[in-house]
């Protein structure tokens, strides 16, 4: 019983930690996938009159 409740005295704790963890790997996600979609928007584009990277 003893052990159920130091669980619970840190479970907060380790909720936020896993909180955090969650929203590193999120925002690693999302960055990872906008970049390859300016890598692909630009390469794509850069090849036409239209658009993309002109300088």
């Amino acid at each position: 019983m003893a052990n159920l409740a130091e669980f619970l005295d840190k479970l907060p704790i380790l909720l936020v930690g896993l909180l955090m963890l969650a929203t590193m790997m999120l925002t690693a996600a999302a960055g990872y996938f906008l970049r390859r979609r300016v890598r692909l928007l630009l390469t794509h584009k850069g090849a036409t009159e239209e658009g993309g990277a002109e300088g």
